[in-house]
């Protein structure tokens, strides 16, 4: 913790539940020497023999009233002899087998770094005073727990010492969600899961404490977003009479650390997670996508789940948004006055023409007419039909569709139509995206937040306030 974040007054805070009684014997007193003082940042104190604490525990050093916080971190254990030398020889040069050698004195003391204090003082703490690991109500303090509103405040994990005390550590919610920040950028080693699980966590904890929130997730990974309803191994095998001590142990572990920040150890909701998943070129039921995590091993969306989808974009689909749609294949400004045109004139084949293929024959009779067309001469029309051409038949994966108008099958469903016409609070939106090629990405996630800045902008849906994308 910045040194700098910490120079106001930790305030007092009353937590339900707590007594005095609970308060956490002395742990160490501190300690200073003529070569090794305490200043206002750091602070040394020795251990009791019995006590074991660990690095990064969070104690409070008591001078009456006053109240010193701090964290520990680092331990080292001290003896009285000289060299390790004399350490070798007092053990008869080397025995390990030797059990009578020379008693030592050995103590452990540990350095701490002074986080705040409760008066805002920056004094030393002074010798001998009394250090005491930090139970619920001083972490709470130094949290300034006490400062957020509960409507506010957004469990993001917790703080466990090493006397098993836990304590859950809140964000305020208006810094992720909105109107204030509405950023999170996590980072951490690839290919270990850690973030993305930690970013499931945050969304299960966002979904648990506001009900004005739908999420969106993008999947660029593989398939462990695509099964986030269903329950992982441990919770699966709660009810099974024959899971294993370390599972029962892991499982409580689990419920645990859930329950002490508020929330429930649980899989996202069955009925309020939908998934869109994009369609295989010129299979419009089958499925572009990893299918390992998926309910049934089958690519055939209609043996999916009611709440799993495919997606596939028509000409009726990108209407007015040509430009978008062909910006990958970097247009000049001649070509890009055609795509302008064929865009806004209601009379264009755009607008008049039923599928891709339709389109592209109809700018095809210009080129062999060599006629012009919008005010394109047949050069430009030829080479914005390529575009178009290469676009949505040559290199798409699946995502668009270059004769079809629509389709028959009930389980097509643009994500964004679905935004559009029934996103609710409440509800996880998983589309994945990880097997298509870049720009039919670039299409997809603008298509959703457009549709998502629609629905907000026209005042959104009764309930729903806020929503929340992800990419995974």
């Amino acid at each position: 913790m910045e040194q700098q974040a910490i120079e106001q007054r930790v305030p007092q805070i009353e937590v339900s539940g707590y007594s005095p009684e609970e308060e956490s014997p002395v742990i160490g007193r501190v300690a200073a020497t003529k070569q090794q003082g305490n200043n206002s940042r750091e602070f040394y104190f020795w251990i009791e023999p019995t006590k074991r604490i660990n690095p990064l525990d969070l104690i409070v050093v008591r001078e009456g009233a006053r109240k010193v916080y701090a964290q520990v971190l680092d331990i080292t254990s001290y003896t009285d002899a000289e060299s390790f030398l004399e350490i070798f020889a007092s053990t008869d040069f080397g025995n390990v087998g030797l059990t009578d050698s020379v008693d030592r004195v050995a103590f452990n003391v540990a350095k701490a770094q002074v986080l705040g204090t409760s008066d805002n003082v920056r004094m030393p703490v002074q010798f001998n005073s009394p250090v005491y690991l930090a139970d619920k109500l001083t972490i709470m303090e130094l949290l300034r727990v006490g400062e957020l509103e509960d409507k506010y405040r957004l469990p993001v994990g917790y703080i466990e010492q090493s006397n098993r005390v836990k304590v859950p550590v809140y964000m305020d919610v208006r810094w992720l969600t909105g109107p204030d920040g509405a950023h999170l950028n996590v980072s951490g080693k690839t290919r270990l899961a850690a973030k993305t699980s930690y970013v499931l966590f945050l969304i299960s904890a966002i979904l648990q404490t506001q009900d004005d929130t739908a999420v969106i997730i993008f999947n660029v990974k593989g398939s462990d977003l695509l099964q986030i309803h269903e329950p992982n191994r441990l919770l699966a095998s709660e009810e099974n009479p024959a899971m294993n001590e370390d599972d029962q142990r892991r499982l409580c572990e689990l419920k645990e650390a859930w329950e002490c920040m508020g929330l429930k150890a649980e899989p996202f909701d069955r009925d309020k997670t939908f998934y869109f998943l994009p369609a295989q070129k010129n299979e419009p039921n089958k499925i572009n996508s990893d299918l390992r995590n998926l309910p049934v091993n089958t690519d055939d969306i209609t043996k999916q789940p009611e709440n799993y989808f495919v997606y596939c974009y028509t000409l009726q689909d990108v209407r007015g948004r040509l430009r978008l749609l062909l910006s990958s294949q970097n247009p000049n400004e001649p070509q890009q006055q055609f795509i302008d045109a064929l865009d806004n004139n209601l009379t264009s084949y755009a607008w008049t023409q039923d599928t891709f293929k339709d389109l592209c024959t109809s700018l095809q009779r210009h080129i062999d007419n060599d006629t012009t067309y919008l005010n394109a001469y047949p050069s430009t029309i030829r080479v914005v039909r390529r575009f178009i051409d290469t676009v949505t038949r040559n290199r798409t994966t699946g995502v668009f569709d270059y004769e079809r108008q629509t389709f028959a099958s009930a389980r097509h469903k643009l994500p964004s139509k679905y935004i559009e016409e029934s996103l609710k609070a409440g509800q996880t939106l998983v589309i994945d995206i990880a097997r298509i090629n870049e720009y039919e990405q670039q299409w997809v996630f603008g298509d959703v937040l457009t549709a998502v800045e629609r629905l907000m902008v026209g005042g959104g849906r009764p309930g729903l306030r806020k929503v929340v994308i992800f990419v995974l």
